[in-house]
């Protein structure tokens, strides 16, 4: 056929409007309203002489927008957003935090907290093995799959689900900031991750090893250090106490975390 194609990827910017207030933000920065566009459904819209795409979802767990930018307007949006936005008490964030928030919410990420499938099964520079693949059931995901429709890896989730049970399962873990803070003092590492760790972390429970953390992080809004645990199916219950191997150096660095309950925080989203 004849066609042309062209990668325009570097030509847009993402900018997300998140949180209990950013409908009303939308409301005032686009003259118009926002309550009747559903979840994950795009509009498009001008702001300040600029069309922009905006779609309700985000990666934080709350109510929010995100809007597609074109980088050449860029500095005037985002100037328009934060001045708008001011009487709202909304505060200029980056990606940093914005993980930090997804991790609070309970929300995963291709690549850091399980292998995905395909050519491009990694999804991001961590190197994550086969031993880190998983199955929607092993992440609490079963109520999105409709096994009455045909695709490829149907009938292995069906013996999965009849019988043949997970591997492990996806579980909230509470981590003892007080005993990292305690090994960091003898060396000369943060005291604290300043952001999302996005390597796995070796997870033992009487001496023998049963699965992984991954993304542990510092949560501000829960104030713990929380991570995500893939367990074996029968210590993921709330409660049940597990040891992370913090991996500084080849002395005692184990960690005692807590299994609870997902997401770590109670969301304000609004339908």
């Amino acid at each position: 056929m004849d066609v042309e194609i062209a990668d325009v990827s570097d030509d847009f910017g993402l900018l997300a409007i998140q949180g209990p207030r950013s409908r009303e933000v939308m409301d005032a920065l686009t003259a118009e309203g926002w309550e009747d566009l559903p979840f994950s459904r795009i509009r498009t819209v001008t702001v300040s002489g600029t069309e922009l795409m905006v779609s309700r979802q985000g990666f934080t767990g709350e109510l929010g927008y995100e809007m597609w930018v074109p980088s050449s307007s860029g500095e005037e949006i985002w100037d328009a957003v934060a001045t708008v936005g001011r009487p709202f008490g909304i505060e200029l964030v980056g990606e940093h935090a914005i993980d930090v928030a997804r991790v609070e919410a309970g929300l995963l990420i291709v690549g850091a907290d399980y292998t995905g499938a395909g050519p491009d099964r990694p999804g991001s520079t961590i190197d994550m093995d086969d031993a880190h693949q998983v199955s929607p059931f092993e992440l609490r995901l079963d109520s999105f799959v409709d096994l009455e429709k045909d695709f490829v890896g149907r009938d292995a989730l069906r013996s999965e689900q009849n019988g043949g049970g997970s591997e492990r399962r996806l579980a909230g873990l509470l981590l003892d900031h007080e005993r990292v803070l305690a090994l960091h003092a003898t060396s000369s590492l943060p005291s604290m991750p300043d952001h999302v760790w996005w390597y796995p972390l070796a997870l033992s429970h009487e001496d023998r090893t049963v699965g992984r953390a991954t993304s542990v992080t510092w949560a501000p809004t829960v104030g713990r250090l929380i991570g995500f645990g893939h367990l074996e199916p029968e210590l993921a219950a709330p409660g049940t106490e597990v040891t992370v191997r913090w991996t500084l150096h080849d002395g005692d660095d184990a960690v005692d975390a807590t299994v609870v309950d997902l997401p770590f925080l109670e969301l304000r989203r609004s339908l």
